[in-house]
């Protein structure tokens, strides 16, 4: 059974095993190893163990046993499987209900409400962090990127040679209601899509939403028109 939020909480409030939890999220699905952790944090692999079936216990992650290439000992590998309920950040449906709200409230589609709620939420994030929809495209792809992790979306943000952005969301805030109905994705879409037109001005967004179908990532695709 998962560990509650306060359990939770707990287990993650040791820093490094908070590092460690999102090492493990940043891998969008591909597992990691004990030596692999204990190498990436300069632990000995008895520590890094110590840390992944902590988080494992606690329902954070889940771990499945492999043999080893080179004929030794099997060992064990460890991935945020979709199965986990005990999320941290905790899920936080307020946003989600502040758009149904507003949208019955004003008679607007969800879709829109969602789309104003990402604009004002990148503005006070441009305005918190000093900076201006002028400022250079790099300090506003920082920008970009404490919103989403601030949002518990875990992104990870690389551009082409064409100017694009392709946005990978780690984690999606809606899970355990975007396998139900389409519309929580079409919010999610349209929630990202304000966020990036603070920050960039008007683009056009196509998205490939895996999560809610049992993938480990959504990406998103952004293509700067201004």
């Amino acid at each position: 059974m998962a560990a509650s939020s306060d359990e939770i909480t707990r287990i993650l409030a040791d820093p490094t095993r908070m590092r460690i939890y999102r090492h493990v999220i940043a891998a969008g699905g591909e597992p990691v190893t004990v030596t692999g952790v204990a190498g990436s944090f300069g632990l000995h692999p008895n520590v890094a163990r110590m840390h992944l079936e902590k988080m494992t216990a606690g329902g954070l992650l889940e771990s499945e046993v492999f043999k080893a290439g080179n004929g030794g000992r099997p060992g064990r590998r460890y991935r945020v499987g979709g199965a986990v309920t005990g999320q941290y950040p905790p899920r936080d449906y307020r946003l989600l209900a502040s758009i149904a709200l507003g949208a019955i409230e004003n008679g607007l589609r969800p879709e829109t409400v969602a789309r104003r709620a990402g604009v004002e939420e990148g503005k006070k994030q441009l305005a918190a962090a000093g900076l201006a929809a002028e400022s250079p495209l790099p300090v506003r792809i920082r920008s970009l990127k404490t919103i989403f992790d601030e949002q518990g979306l875990f992104a990870r943000i690389s551009s082409d040679d064409q100017g694009r952005l392709n946005v990978d969301v780690l984690n999606c805030i809606f899970r355990e209601l975007s396998g139900e109905t389409q519309l929580v994705c079409s919010l999610h879409h349209s929630l990202v899509q304000g966020i990036c037109e603070s920050h960039l001005g008007k683009i056009r967004l196509a998205s490939h939403s895996g999560i809610s179908k049992g993938g480990h990532n959504c990406r998103f695709l952004i293509t700067p028109l201004s």
